[in-house]
C-alpha cells in the first residue's frame, strides 16, 4: 500500500521527537520536494514504473491534444508508436521532426498539443510519455504520481525509512542545525544506495535454465 503523508510525519516526529513547530503546509511542501525527487530519481533507474498511454486513432496530419498529466518524452521507452489495423502494438515508432519537416513524424507544440506531420492514411499510434506529478495539499495525499492512494507508487511502503530520511534533511536544513544536517545528509545517501539497489530495472520474473540442453 503507498505511503500516506501522515504516516511519514509520523516517523519523522518519532525520529524528532517534537515536531510541533513544523506546520502543516510547511511539512506538505517538503514531501512534495522529497516526492519529485524520488519521481526524478526513480524514473532515471526504471521508467518503466510510471509510463502512461495515450491512443489516438485515424490520426491524420493535424494536431491531436495531449492528456493534461502529459510530461515529456524523456526516459528510455516513451514515444509515438504504431498500432496495426489489428489493435495489436508495434515496436515502429514515429519519429520526433521539427517544425515543417516535409517527412512523416510528429512534434509538440508546447500548447498542449502534439501536432502529427504528414500521415498519408489514417492510422492508430500509441503515446508513451511520462506524466507530470499531482501536488500534495493534504496530509491525506499519498506518495504517488497521482497523490491517490491507487496511484502508480513512487515511494514503496518498504522504504518508509528511507523517505523518513529526506524529510530529516528538509527538518534540519530549516532548522538551521549544520552538524545535524551533515549527520542527515549521510543517512541520506546510504538510503538512496539502499533504493537504487533494491528498485528493479526488470519485470518480476525469472528465467529458468534449459536443463535438457545438456543431455
Amino acid at each position: 500500500m503507498a505511503i500516506q503523508l501522515s504516516a511519514a510525519r509520523t516517523e519523522l516526529e518519532n525520529l524528532k521527537q517534537d515536531i510541533s513547530d513544523v506546520s502543516t503546509p510547511l511539512f506538505i511542501s517538503w514531501a512534495n520536494h522529497v516526492n519529485r525527487f524520488a519521481y526524478r530519481y526513480i524514473s532515471g533507474i526504471d521508467p518503466e514504473r510510471f509510463i502512461s498511454t495515450q491512443t489516438f486513432t485515424n490520426v491524420t496530419t493535424g494536431a491531436q491534444a495531449l492528456n493534461a498529466d502529459f510530461e515529456s518524452l524523456d526516459p528510455f521507452g516513451c514515444g509515438v508508436f504504431l498500432v496495426d489495423t489489428n489493435g495489436s502494438d508495434t515496436a515502429q515508432q514515429l519519429p520526433l521532426l521539427p517544425f515543417g519537416s516535409p517527412q512523416t513524424g510528429y512534434y509538440l507544440d508546447g500548447s498542449g498539443n502534439i501536432q502529427f506531420l504528414n500521415v498519408s492514411s489514417p492510422a492508430t499510434y500509441k503515446l508513451r510519455y511520462m506524466p507530470a506529478v499531482t501536488t500534495f495539499t493534504a496530509l491525506t495525499d499519498y506518495f504517488t504520481v497521482d497523490a491517490t492512494v491507487t496511484g502508480k507508487e513512487i515511494i514503496p511502503n518498504e522504504y518508509l525509512l528511507e523517505l523518513r530520511s529526506a524529510l530529516d534533511v528538509m527538518y534540519t536544513q530549516w532548522d538551521e542545525d549544520v552538524p545535524a544536517e551533515g549527520f542527515a545528509d549521510a543517512r541520506f545517501a546510504r538510503a538512496l544506495d539502499e533504493i537504487a539497489r533494491g528498485i528493479r530495472r526488470v519485470p518480476d520474473v525469472y528465467a529458468m535454465p534449459n536443463m535438457s540442453l545438456i543431455y
